[in-house]
Order: structure tokens, then C-alpha cells, then sequence
């Protein structure tokens, strides 16, 4: 009998563990594929990750327990300026400035021990050092993470160099703002919505807010402290409450204040270029001085006005009650002179008259003056040929140069043929004295040079200078300064040559009144020359437009003839009138040079039109005007008044004694023939 094999399996149980060991291999394989699908995706992520790191802007380092760099993204070696290679495995301490290291690492070791840090881990700025040692500001983040049981650190670093700079440079302007605002003589705050966003010293003082108010969170206390030092409280909370809310609304006003203080007060939306609006803007100033100032300003103003009228009337009744005794004696002492008379009292007659005309123009020159002062002296500003005034000066002085006798000349004067800006009677006025003077002072048998030479200003205007040189004994240096000063002769009352003294004071004043300036130059033994500097101005010809007449209208030929009478002294003007009629063969121009023959030929032809310039060497155009208006042959005939005077006063007053028309100069043509054609009945 044989014994059964104990090692041999049944064949069931064979055919059960062939199926277990089927079923482990295939769950082996399924974990495998598990493993192996998990380990791609694990790859795949980390890939990712890598990916983002390295495309991130900020800098990001991984660190070990022992501050060692493990790892860098592109980034940290773009803002450290190292190499990866150089970085890693290198302690984070190379990327800290010296002083810093130190305690980097024994905060480390504490927080590994204790886990105390020793600075937060999030939005901390420290200093950084790049790879050529120059420190920059960075910004860090670190979070702590566990990997294979050990300890690492992962730290993103943003640079901030620009934003530090943008911080600093707004901390300036910040500063600066403040400071200016602090030194402003004005009070600033800006306001929002009840809130004060900003308040400068001066707005603090000038209310007396007390240093415990000026907080921004006690607004509303200061708001009440405010109210309450205006004088009308009720009135000062209206203006502001109303304003709060209101964006648009520029507001300004004058605020009494209840010591007595006044403000001028200025609020505007405060606003950025974008429209976008960050509050209002209040402004307040102190002008109590100002304001006090225009009070005494506008009493001062009244006061003058009325010494000014007194002086006017004092003017009046002086040159009256002056001019009405010297009437009689002059008048009865000519008659006396008619009269025959022993030789003794003839001469005791001469001296009467002759000390009687010396006192007429001492009146004559002193009143003269006063009006200059008194802002009463009128003056027609105008073009004035220089030559032709040079001439007629000379021609007027001859005779007495002759008697002296001093040689009297004029060398070929050089730019005399410009036009001045002057007042041709004054003018006249001055020249005449002046050449007097020379022939008065002069030696016998001396000269008397007339001079004109064009000349620029400092400013580069274009004057020109008028001499009249002597050779009389000339000035000392040091009594220059008395020529023009009312009645000082500089000695000249012991010489026997009559003077009043006031003639070069007058002189300088009507000079200076023009615009113009009157200077001496003079050597003793020598002589003296005078200077007369006036601005040039163009001619009258040459303000008219080129081409001007080529606008005349066709029909003039089928008018009816007219005459027009101009009374003007000024040969300027009456050339320039005589040039803008020349495209109306229509019209006949009548000239006078004085008022009392203007008035004569008005009344022997009865023009069609009278044109009247107001300062005329015999009377005034207002006289003549007056006279005009009161003949019966004239009454009719239209004036058209032409004047410098552009003065609305004068114009209204001219225009109620009846004048048609003002026009002033310098002429407007276009204005000038439509007011004639006007005053002709011409239809345009």
C-alpha cells in the first residue's frame, strides 16, 4: 500500500491560489497605472508651478532651515543681477546689505528654536544689495512649508525702487505745499461734505482758532468758533451750508468780522483736470488796511476835487480882480502918453506903463502856471511840422536879434522836417521864450543858433531834440539847478534886462505837459544851449491809407457844389483835410488860420459847412462856435468841431452849445467823410 504524497495539492486548492495570485498581479498592475497616472500629473503640476515662478515679475527664493538659498526664479536674478548658479546654495545673507546679516541670522536661529519672529512675514521694506553692491528697497513676503519632513521657506521680493521714489517725491510736493501754504497771506481750507481735509496757519489765525480746534476730527467745533466771530453769524452759516454740497458755484464776498476786521472771501470746487471733484476750496484775506485805505483814499479824492474847485475859483476871480485895475492904469497911462507933457512927467509916464506891462505879464505868466498845476491847462495835441514852426519862430524874433544886435541863424536843421507831437501855440510859446532869452543874455554882437537833430530814447522811442544855443556868459554847474525855478534870475535883475523870472519855469512845465522834457547844457564864458525833446509822430499824410481815395464814388461830378469853411491854425491839418477832399472836386475848401477871420469869411460867404478846430491863436473855437450860434447870417450853417480834446465832458458840452458833430484827432478818414457828407445832406 503506498502512502499519499503530504506535498502534493489537491487540485481545487491549486486552481484557488493560481486565481488569488491573478488577482495581486492585476491589482499591482491597476496601483502601477494609479502610480504612474498620479506621478505624471504630479509632474505636470510641478511643471506648471515652475512655469508660473518663472514668468513671475517679483523675485521668489526658497530657502532651508539654515537661511541656505535652495532655489531662485529668473526674476531674482534679474532684479540681484546674479547668475542662478551663483546664487543658489549660497546664504540669503549675499542678497543683504552688511549691517543686516547678522541679525538676519540669529533671527533665524530664534524663530527655528522658539518659533519667535523677529519681523513680519508680509509687506515688509528692507534693503536689498545687488551683485554691484548698490542697495535698493524691496518689499518681502514669506511663507513656511514641510517637505520630506523638512523645514523650508519660500519668500517673494518685489522690487519698489520706483514706488519709494514716487512716495518721496509726493512727500516733497506734500511738504512743499504745506509750507507754501503755510507762508500764503492768504487762509486756505479745503472741504468735503463737512470735513476739513486741510487748513493752513494763516486760516487758524486769522479766526483765532485755538490750538485745540485745528485737529481735522473737532471740524464742526471749529466750524461753530468760526460762525461765531462773523458779525452777522446767521448770515456767515448760510453762505457755507449752502456752498457744501454745491460743486459748481465759484462764490465771492466781502465778511465783516465782529472786532471790526473785514475778509475778502473766495470758494470754488476743488477739482481735478479730469472733472473729478475732491471737495471746495475757501480762500480768506485780510483787507481791513485796504478797505481803510480807500476810505481815506476816497476822502483824500474829495478833498482835492475841492481845493481843486477852490483853486479854480481863486484862478478866476484872480485873473479877474488882477486884469481889471491893470486895465485902468495901463488904459489912462496911454492916454496920459497921447496927451503933450512936460518931459519929466513923460517920462514919469513911460516908467508907469512900461512897469505896468512887466506887471501884466507877471500875472499873465503866473496864472498860467497855476493852471498848469491845477490840471486846467488845455492843450490840443496834434502832428506839428517841426520846420515850418522853426521858421516862423525865427521870423517872429528877427527884429529884435537885429536890434541887440546878435546874428541870428539856423543850421540846416537835420530832421527838422519830422512832426512832433505838441501843441503848436505852446510850443510856439516855449521856442519864443527861449530864442528871447538868448538875445536878452547874450553878449552884443553874440549868436544864436537854432538846432534839430532826431534822436532815440532809452526805451527806443523816437524824439526829436530842438536847441536854441547862445553865446552869453553861460551857467556855473552849481546854479543849474535854480534855471527852473519860478522867479529866480540867477542875478540877472542887477543887468538891467527886464524879466519876470518865471519865463523857463512855464516853459519846462508846458514842455513836460506835452510829453516831452526841457534840459540846459552850458559852459561859463562859453554859452548855454536849450533842449526841447518832443516825441515824433507820423505826418497826417502818412496815417491816410494807400489806395484810400481810390474808394471816391463815381457820382461826384453830378453834386451840387459846396464850400466849406475850416478855421485851423495848424498848416498840418489843414494839408491833411485839403488831401482827403481832393477826390471831392465838388467841394470848395475856405481856410482861416485865426477865429476872428474864420468868423469874418463864415459871414461873407455863408459856407455849407463850418469845420472848427477849438485852440486857435486869437480866441477859442468854443468862442467862435458861441458866435456862430448867435449871428443870424450863421446860425444855420453846421459845425463840425475837430480837437484833440477827446475828453467826454468836453465833448457833450461842445455838442450842447451846439456843435452837429465832435470828431477827434488824429482823424479817422472813413468817420470824418460820413459825418460830412452827413452834415452836407449827402446820401451814401
Amino acid at each position: 500500500m503506498s502512502h499519499p504524497d503530504l506535498t502534493s495539492t489537491p487540485p481545487q486548492t491549486a486552481a484557488s491560489e493560481a486565481d488569488l495570485l491573478r488577482a495581486r498581479v492585476a491589482e499591482l498592475e491597476r496601483q502601477l497605472d494609479e502610480a504612474r497616472t498620479a506621478g505624471a500629473a504630479l509632474a505636470e503640476n510641478e511643471q506648471r508651478y515652475r512655469a508660473l515662478v518663472d514668468a513671475d515679475p517679483d523675485g521668489v527664493v526658497i530657502i532651508d532651515a539654515e537661511s541656505t538659498i535652495v532655489a531662485v526664479n529668473p526674476a531674482m536674478c534679474r532684479i540681484f543681477g546674479y547668475p542662478a548658479h551663483q546664487m543658489v546654495g549660497k546664504p540669503l545673507t549675499v542678497l543683504m546689505p552688511h549691517r543686516l546679516r547678522a541679525g538676519h541670522m540669529g533671527g533665524t536661529r530664534r524663530y527655528m528654536m522658539t518659533g519667535e519672529r523677529s519681523i513680519p512675514w508680509r509687506g515688509v521694506q528692507v534693503p536689498a544689495l545687488r551683485r554691484d553692491g548698490s542697495e535698493f528697497p524691496v518689499e518681502i513676503n514669506f511663507g513656511e512649508y514641510r517637505r520630506d519632513g523638512q523645514r523650508f521657506f519660500a519668500g517673494f521680493m518685489t522690487d519698489i525702487t520706483e514706488r519709494v521714489r514716487d512716495q518721496e517725491a509726493l512727500q516733497f510736493q506734500t511738504t512743499l505745499l504745506q509750507a507754501q501754504s503755510n507762508v500764503a497771506i492768504d487762509g486756505i481750507l479745503v472741504s468735503h461734505q463737512g470735513r476739513v481735509l486741510n487748513m493752513n496757519r494763516r486760516y487758524a489765525e486769522i479766526f483765532n482758532v485755538p490750538e485745540e480746534l485745528r485737529a481735522p476730527e473737532r471740524c464742526v467745533e471749529m466750524f461753530a468758533w468760526a460762525v461765531r466771530q462773523a458779525a452777522d453769524p446767521d448770515g456767515y452759516r448760510r453762505t457755507i451750508e449752502g456752498l457744501r454740497e454745491d460743486f459748481q458755484t465759484v462764490h465771492r464776498d466781502e465778511v465783516l468780522l465782529a472786532d471790526g476786521r473785514v475778509l475778502d472771501r473766495y470758494s470754488a470746487p476743488l477739482a481735478s483736470e479730469a472733472g473729478e471733484v475732491y471737495g471746495r476750496i475757501w480762500m480768506v484775506r485780510d483787507i481791513t488796511e485796504r478797505k481803510q485805505f480807500e476810505v481815506k483814499l476816497k476822502e483824500a479824492k474829495e478833498a482835492a476835487e475841492a481845493a481843486n474847485e477852490a483853486k479854480s475859483e481863486f484862478l478866476s476871480r484872480m485873473s479877474h480882480e488882477l486884469r481889471t485895475p491893470m486895465n485902468s492904469i495901463l488904459g489912462f497911462g496911454q492916454l496920459l502918453q497921447r496927451s503933450p507933457l512936460p518931459a519929466d512927467q513923460a517920462r514919469s509916464v513911460e516908467h508907469i506903463l512900461k512897469a505896468g506891462r512887466h506887471l501884466l505879464n507877471l500875472i499873465n505868466e503866473v496864472l498860467e502856471i497855476a493852471r498848469i498845476e491845477a490840471n486846467q491847462q488845455q492843450l490840443s495835441l496834434e502832428p506839428v511840422h517841426a520846420a515850418t514852426l522853426l521858421n516862423e519862430a525865427l521870423a517872429l524874433v528877427r527884429p529884435t536879434a537885429d536890434q541887440r544886435p546878435v546874428q541870428l541863424s539856423a543850421r540846416a536843421p537835420q530832421g527838422s522836417d519830422a512832426y512832433v507831437r505838441a501843441d503848436q501855440q505852446r510850443l510856439m510859446q516855449v521856442l519864443l521864450n527861449l530864442l528871447s532869452n538868448a538875445i536878452k543874455y547874450n553878449r552884443s554882437g553874440g549868436a544864436v543858433e537854432l538846432l534839430a537833430r532826431p534822436a532815440v530814447g532809452a526805451d527806443g522811442s523816437a524824439f526829436l531834440a530842438i536847441g536854441v544855443r547862445d553865446t552869453g556868459p553861460g551857467i556855473p554847474p552849481d546854479r543849474l539847478g535854480e534855471l527852473f525855478v519860478a522867479f529866480s534870475r540867477l542875478g540877472a535883475e542887477r543887468s538891467g534886462v527886464e524879466g519876470t523870472g518865471l519865463g523857463l519855469a512855464l516853459s519846462q512845465r508846458l514842455v513836460e505837459v506835452m510829453g516831452g522834457q526841457l534840459r540846459v547844457e552850458s559852459a561859463v564864458g562859453e554859452g548855454s544851449t536849450f533842449w526841447v525833446e518832443l516825441p515824433v509822430t507820423e505826418s497826417p499824410r502818412e496815417r491816410l491809407e494807400p489806395g484810400w481815395t481810390d474808394g471816391a464814388r463815381a457820382d461826384t461830378a453830378a453834386r451840387p457844389a459846396r464850400t466849406i469853411l475850416y478855421v485851423e491854425d495848424n498848416l498840418a491839418n489843414l494839408d491833411l483835410v485839403e488831401t482827403i477832399l481832393m477826390d471831392r472836386p465838388e467841394i470848395s475848401l475856405i481856410p482861416a488860420l485865426q477865429g476872428r477871420l474864420g468868423l469874418q469869411l463864415a459871414r461873407e460867404h455863408r459856407p455849407d459847412l463850418v469845420l472848427l478846430d477849438l485852440h486857435l491863436p486869437d480866441i477859442s473855437g468854443e468862442m467862435v462856435l458861441h458866435e456862430l450860434r448867435a449871428d443870424e447870417r450863421t446860425r444855420h450853417v453846421p459845425v463840425l468841431v475837430i480837437s484833440a480834446d477827446a475828453t467826454t465832458r468836453q465833448v457833450e458840452r461842445l455838442r450842447a452849445a451846439g456843435a452837429r458833430d465832435y470828431l477827434t484827432k488824429p482823424l479817422d478818414v472813413d468817420q470824418f467823410l460820413t459825418a460830412v457828407d452827413a452834415a452836407l445832406g449827402v446820401e451814401a
